[in-house]
């Protein structure tokens, strides 16, 4: 009798620390909401940190070839800038960064559409037929545009494509504008005049490469992202 009783005992101890099937859907449910309310963040700062990397090695990249070809060209405030964007690149850059391949626009046109941060069509650089672009090694394109120049300084604009050919193909998220100015070197494009131009929702968002930048090589929370 005392053994049935023990058994008997063991057996609702058991039923009390069982779950029920609806217990275990609730617990489920709460674990799929939990989820779909944190999975969307945790991949967001994800893609951010990943974009800021990628950034800052071409960024990096680029700086470094320009100073190996100070050494063989002279400083960069004597280069000639007046030329361009492929004569440009294959005096000044082309021997100083790993392998690249020319890609011609036409290729860049039938397989990307450039868009603004705001989601409008992209123009300018990204979509000039004037603009060289080469792919680098590691799958980054460089789009060299036309020289700008007054009685002040001489430069040619860079665009970087992170990813290339993979989108979002957006300035401001994969897209970024650097200058390579006569007296200054590598900068990141940063026209604070001209609001239609700033790292904002609503515009262009070719200075969000400066803003990165100067928020010490992060994405922030008050990034348009």
């Amino acid at each position: 009798k005392s053994c049935k009783t023990e058994q008997s005992t063991f057996q609702n101890d058991n039923a009390k620390a069982a779950f029920t099937l609806a217990e275990v859907l609730i617990t489920l449910g709460i674990i799929g909401i939990v989820a779909a309310m944190t999975l969307p963040a945790l991949i967001a700062k994800y893609q951010k940190r990943q974009t800021v990397e990628q950034f800052k090695k071409a960024y990096s990249a680029i700086a470094q070839a320009l100073k190996l070809s100070e050494l063989d060209n002279g400083s960069m405030e004597s280069w000639e800038y007046r030329i361009l964007p492929q004569e440009f690149y294959n005096r000044y850059l082309k021997n100083y960064l790993k392998s690249s391949q020319e890609i011609p626009h036409s290729e860049i046109k039938k397989r990307i559409t450039y868009k603004y941060l705001n989601g409008r069509l992209a123009e300018g650089l990204v979509g000039n037929p004037a603009t060289y672009t080469v792919k680098l090694s590691d799958g980054t394109f460089l789009m060299i545009d036309k020289f700008n120049y007054d009685e002040n300084f001489a430069q040619h604009n860079i665009a970087v494509d992170l990813n290339g050919y993979s989108g979002p193909n957006q300035i401001g998220k994969d897209v970024f504008y650097l200058i390579i100015n006569n007296k200054k070197g590598l900068i990141p494009y940063n026209n604070r005049s001209i609001e239609s131009q700033a790292c904002k929702a609503f515009s262009a968002g070719y200075n969000c490469s400066a803003k990165i930048i100067e928020d010490g090589w992060q994405i922030k929370d008050d990034y348009p992202w």
